[in-house]
C-alpha cells in the first residue's frame, strides 16, 4: 500500500514567523486583528448560551463581556484575549452545582459547558480569519 505525505513544516514555520515580524511591525493591526476575534466569540458565545440555557432574568446573557488585549504569560510576542461572563451563577451554569433539600437528600445538575461549545464551534471561523490576516501580511511585503 503506497502513502503520500506532504509536509507542511516549513510553510508552519514561515507563517509563524510572519506572524512575529508582524506584531513588531504592526501590533495595532495585530491589536486590532484580536479585537475584532475576541467580539466575534462573544457572540458567538452569547447565541449558543440563547441556545443552551433557558433564560430567567436575561442578567446571564447580558453578562458575556471581552477583556483587553494582553501579552500570554509576559511573551511580548504571543498575545491574547479572553472572553468571559461576569455573572455570578455562571460557573454554577457552566460546570454543574450540586443541590441539597431539606431532608437531606441530594442531586447534582450537571453543567451546560457554554463557553466550550461556543470556542469549539468559533475555531473554524477563526482559523479562515487568521488566514485571511497572513494573506494580507504576505500581500504588504
Amino acid at each position: 500500500m503506497a502513502a503520500q505525505v506532504f509536509d507542511f513544516h516549513e510553510i508552519d514555520e514561515f507563517a509563524d514567523s510572519l506572524l512575529r515580524n508582524a506584531m513588531k511591525d504592526q501590533p495595532k493591526r495585530i491589536k486590532k486583528f484580536l479585537n475584532k476575534q475576541g467580539y466575534a466569540l462573544r457572540k458567538k458565545s452569547r447565541e449558543t448560551a440563547k441556545a443552551l440555557v433557558r433564560k430567567r432574568t436575561g442578567r446571564y446573557h447580558k453578562s458575556f463581556r471581552k477583556g483587553k488585549v494582553y501579552n500570554y504569560k509576559g511573551d511580548k510576542t504571543n498575545q491574547a484575549v479572553r472572553v468571559y461572563n461576569t455573572d455570578p451563577g455562571a460557573f454554577a451554569i457552566e460546570v454543574g452545582r450540586r443541590y441539597k433539600k431539606k431532608d437531606g437528600s441530594e442531586w447534582f445538575k450537571p453543567g451546560l459547558h457554554v463557553m466550550e461549545t461556543a470556542a469549539e464551534d468559533f475555531g473554524p471561523q477563526y482559523l479562515s480569519a487568521l488566514d485571511d490576516l497572513l494573506d494580507e501580511l504576505v500581500d504588504s511585503l
